[in-house]
Formats: C-alpha cells, structure tokens, sequence
C-alpha cells in the first residue's frame, strides 16, 4: 500500500506547512522545507529538502570568510526526514485500519492544513485526531547516526534528502540515508531513531 509518489525535484509533496503540521520542530530547527515523495510500497522511502538562504545565522560563525551548513544541521535534516516518513507510514496504516483509502493520505493533510487558523482544528478529521494522538504520546529521537560526509553545502544551495526504511526492532527504526545536492553527493550512512514517550513532567513538545 503506498500513497502516490512524485519524483520531481520542482514538485512537492507535502509544502512547509504540512511539513510544521507532522514534525514538532520549528524554525531555525526545522531542516525540512518540503516533501518531494513518499512510497510505502517494497522498501519505505522518503525524498525531502531544504533550501540554505544566505541569511541563515548560522552562515556567520560556520565560517566567516567561508560560510557552510554545518554538518551536524545535515545530519538532523536526514533525522527530521527519516521521522517523517516513520510519522507517514504509522498515519497510513492509521486510515488502513479504518478501511480508508491510504492514496488519499496525501489529500487528508492537505485539507487539515488548509482548514487551520489561530490554532482551531477540525474535529471531523479521523486523520487529524491520530496526528494529535501521536503528537501527545512521545516524540522521536536520534538514538544513533553513521554517516560520511562528501562535499560541503554553501548559501543559497538546495539540499536533497532520501530515507529508506531497512529495520524496525520495536521502538528503534534502522534507515539507510543520503544527502545531495543536484550533481553530487553530500553525505551517507545510517541512523536510528527512538521513541521516547511523554511523561507527565515533560512538554509535550521541544
């Protein structure tokens, strides 16, 4: 079962905002600007990607004279996408369940996105409930990371995330990873996520 892929650099397939509504970072940690593809089909894989503005603060101090992104901001943009496409798979099987198409996954967020303003949400949304069922049971964490890095990133480049989902051993997802820029590549390896759930102290996002 899968939702439909697009394999198009030009194209998303889910914007920022849908991106705001899965993931709990937010800006400047937010390392993910779009969707690109999803595919749940054989092996689970994600496509994502950042744009790196000139004016990003950390461009100042990493480094002056030679401004860069920082590999560990590569590292948490391949975490981000690996957790979106864990978030992903979990909310498709989510509408399986209820025996709803799982192409429209796609079309549900869309519409949750479109109908949010000044933090209302629309309860009529069985998809909406599970995003916020999932939002107040834990979060995900980089458990562990293996990754080479290649060639640098500078300002005002576009970089290129791929995530395939290899192994899942109860809470910890095993994902091959790789990032790229559109004529080489950047960095690969592997990671693993965790899930740490809330407790009663603790927010219920960072």
């Amino acid at each position: 079962m899968s939702a439909p892929p697009e394999d198009n650099d030009s194209c998303c397939w889910l914007d920022s905002k849908a991106v705001e509504l899965l993931l709990p970072h937010r800006p400047p940690m937010l390392m993910v600007d779009c969707v690109h593809l999803f595919a749940s089909g054989g092996v689970p894989r994600l496509e994502a990607g950042r744009s790196f503005e000139a004016a990003e603060p950390f461009f100042a101090g990493h480094f002056p004279g030679l401004p860069m992104v920082p590999g560990v901001l590569i590292v948490e943009g391949l975490a981000q996408s690996a957790g979106l496409l864990r978030g992903l798979l979990a909310l498709e099987q989510h509408l399986e369940k209820r025996n709803l198409a799982a192409t429209s996954l796609r079309d549900h967020i869309a519409e949750i996105c479109g109908n949010e303003t000044l933090g209302c949400k629309p309860t009529s949304s069985i998809l909406h409930e599970a995003i916020d069922a999932r939002r107040r049971s834990g979060i995900g964490v980089l458990a562990s990371s293996r990754i080479r890095f290649r060639h640098p990133v500078f300002p005002s480049e576009t970089l290129r995330y791929a995530v395939a989902l290899r192994r899942q051993l109860e809470q910890l997802t095993h994902f091959e990873v790789r990032a790229s820029l559109a004529d080489r590549l950047v960095a690969d390896g592997s990671l693993v996520l965790g899930w740490r759930p809330h407790t009663a102290q603790a927010p219920a996002e960072h």
